[in-house]
């Protein structure tokens, strides 16, 4: 009984350093997301700016960033595309400029959806695991009319939570080891 407890935890131990590398507080806030989608009328030209954080970690991370939708109408604006977020940062600016063709059709949906991969930094000539992020930004089209003027949107407070995902993730794993490692003392007394 003791025996079979001790194989999984070791299998659970082992699972766990494979993926422990893959969790980090890596995170993009956009002022924009499904439930809240950038409005814009025809022709319009719109800066907008994500924001890179690292919270939690030992160390700086880079990042290459690209349009992989939408990039008919977003570009980025930076003149460098690569990141670097150093460990407690939550404000690394990405700048972004949307630009809705003329042609556009009244209540069209357009997504545009910015990649972050993760530079991976080569230890002893072995090549690093790496993860990405994709930010998507929903845009509506509406009449000129019916937008009036836009106020400039600073990146909200309710879509920076995504990014503590994986240390819930971590916590979880953490309490589901100390569960396992306490059956067997349970089962003795």
């Amino acid at each position: 009984m003791i025996n079979k407890n001790m194989k999984k935890i070791f299998v659970f131990a082992i699972v766990l350093l494979v993926i422990a590398p893959f969790v980090n507080a890596f995170g993009v806030s956009s002022p924009y997301w499904e439930e809240k989608p950038l409005a814009m009328y025809p022709g319009q030209t719109n800066d907008l700016q994500l924001q890179l954080q690292n919270m939690v970690g030992s160390e700086e991370m880079k990042f290459t960033a690209s349009v992989v939708e939408g990039a008919d109408i977003a570009k980025l604006t930076d003149k460098e595309t690569v990141y670097s977020v150093p460990l407690g940062r939550k404000d690394v600016k990405v700048n972004l400029k949307v630009e809705v063709p003329e042609t556009a059709q009244l209540y069209g949906n357009y997504n545009i959806k910015v990649q972050f991969k993760q530079i991976a930094e080569e230890q002893g000539g072995a090549v690093g695991l790496s993860g990405s992020v994709i930010q998507t930004i929903p845009v509506v089209i509406k009449s000129e009319e019916e937008l009036g003027p836009q106020p400039i949107v600073a990146p909200q407070e309710e879509d920076k939570s995504r990014s503590f995902l994986p240390l819930v993730i971590l916590a979880l794993i953490v309490i589901a080891l100390i569960a396992l490692l306490s059956i067997p003392l349970l089962r003795k007394k």
